[in-house]
């Protein structure tokens, strides 16, 4: 299926392929394939040296450069984690410089290893450039996280703008969530968010309604259900409950007081507080909704996604009948199992390594050398160069190795290979970034032709 993309895209996709053409004329020959390395502490350096292109740490004292090299070695980390000094043990890219010693040697806490290191898009250094600390969530959220307390500084907080779904105390200092404002419970250490006259005046988001005194909102899937979320409880005032009129998508319980999503209906789990939901005999002539169908004993309701997924969902085990499994056709976006008797998603067939070890399949058939050669790979999907792996389009020849094998094998498919409609070929000649990466600022490509200063001029 091929992307449709706009003319402003087509037109600087020509750009970019006219420009590219030009400056390979220039170039030398491609540069010998190298996967993009997993970080792994190997040894520290002396003397004068030239760090690698990425992944690298260095900090200099009296008459000595020490270089922290970060490349893989004889025991691998995987691609999203680094190696400890120790060379015994990796941690996570999430957990490394987060304040807390995961490395048993301590290395991934390490002060002037901590400064050099580059943090996860997802985080922000503190000020000291020690630490990496989520964001947005954590920064200027009223607690601290960064040992130097920076993520909560006044001047900092104040010039900080909030991420998408978070607004400001009314100090300038305190980002919280747009959900909890005029919510009843203070979250705002200056109490702007539940001010009486601020909240009076403000409307409650879609999924909620006010309570009776006109100030607070809660979800309207609270209303009615045997709980006090109102602070003036009346969201359980028992003439307005039996009065009310459920959502299209809801139903009454039987004692005409609460009110259900009808997906909860007759699904093995009580939820009406009479318990009528789960009523046998109502059950049985209960038509399942959209999506659901029933199980062999006529009561229970269970989503068409999860019969013959190998685990039990019905009471009566019926949903993964054997004999019914051999002949039930998987739902759309799933696909079988060797054996027949298992469903799974059609993305996690033949995966190898990339989603984690071990199987989806109970036969272990999603990663059989065997049926995987024969097994054709999903949109947007395509096969490794063993041939027997479907990694994901964006992913394969991106740089790092994603193939189970040898990275000489990528090497020499990447370089043969059509990065496809939404993607560009580094000039090293075996990378393919996506097209919105060239030209922003971050260099994608392992030789940076990405953001070639010629490529990127307007």
């Amino acid at each position: 299926m091929r992307a449709i993309l706009s003319p402003i895209m087509m037109k600087t996709r020509k750009r970019f392929a006219t420009q590219r053409r030009a400056l390979k004329e220039k170039k030398t020959r491609p540069q010998p394939y190298t996967a993009r390395p997993t970080p792994a502490v190997e040894h520290i350096a002396t003397g004068p040296a030239s760090p690698p292109a990425y992944y690298f740490n260095s900090y200099q004292q009296p008459f000595r450069i020490s270089i922290l090299v970060l490349q893989r070695n004889a025991f691998p980390c995987e691609y999203n984690q680094v190696k400890c000094a120790n060379g015994l043990q990796c941690v996570y890219n999430s957990k490394f410089c987060d304040g807390v010693k995961h490395c048993a040697d301590g290395s991934d806490e390490d002060g002037e290893v901590c400064k050099a290191y580059v943090c996860p898009e997802w985080k922000r250094k503190c000020a000291d450039g020690q630490q990496c600390v989520d964001e947005p969530y954590s920064w200027c959220d009223g607690n601290v996280d960064c040992k130097d307390k920076s993520d909560e500084d006044p001047g900092f907080c104040r010039d900080y703008s909030c991420s998408d779904y978070k607004q400001k105390c009314s100090n300038g200092l305190q980002c919280i969530s747009q959900y909890s404002v005029c919510d009843g419970h203070e979250d705002c250490t200056d109490k702007s968010d539940e001010d009486p006259d601020f909240c009076r005046a403000r409307e409650c988001d879609s999924d909620k309604v006010k309570c009776d005194d006109g100030i607070q909102c809660i979800y309207k899937s609270d209303v009615c259900n045997k709980y006090t979320h109102c602070n003036d409880k009346s969201d359980e005032d028992e003439n307005m409950c039996k009065a009310r009129i459920c959502e299209p998508y809801e139903t009454k319980c039987a004692d005409n007081y609460q009110c259900l999503n009808i997906d909860k209906v007759c699904n093995g789990y009580t939820n009406c507080n009479d318990e009528s939901d789960e009523d046998a005999v109502a059950c049985k002539e209960y038509q399942c909704p959209s999506g659901r169908v029933k199980c062999a004993d006529g009561i229970e309701c269970v989503r068409i996604d999860r019969i013959c997924d190998g685990r039990e969902h019905c009471r009566d085990d019926s949903d993964e009948d054997k004999v019914k499994c051999k002949d039930y056709e998987c739902p759309a976006g799933f696909v079988k199992c060797k054996d027949g008797l298992q469903c799974i998603r059609a993305f996690t067939m033949c995966t190898g390594n990339v989603l984690g070890p071990g199987s989806e399949c109970k036969d272990g058939s999603d990663n059989d050398t065997d049926h995987c050669s024969a097994y054709e790979c999903p949109v947007y999907f395509a096969k490794c160069p063993n041939g027997h792996q479907c990694v994901h389009q964006s992913m394969i020849c991106s740089g790092e190795q994603m193939c189970d094998g040898e990275s000489e094998d990528e090497e020499q498919f990447c370089k043969t290979r059509s990065c496809g409609d939404i993607m560009s070929k580094c000039d090293n000649g075996y990378q393919c970034v996506l097209d919105f990466k060239t030209c922003d600022g971050v260099a994608d490509c392992a030789d940076s032709s990405d953001e070639d200063p010629d490529l990127c001029v307007e």
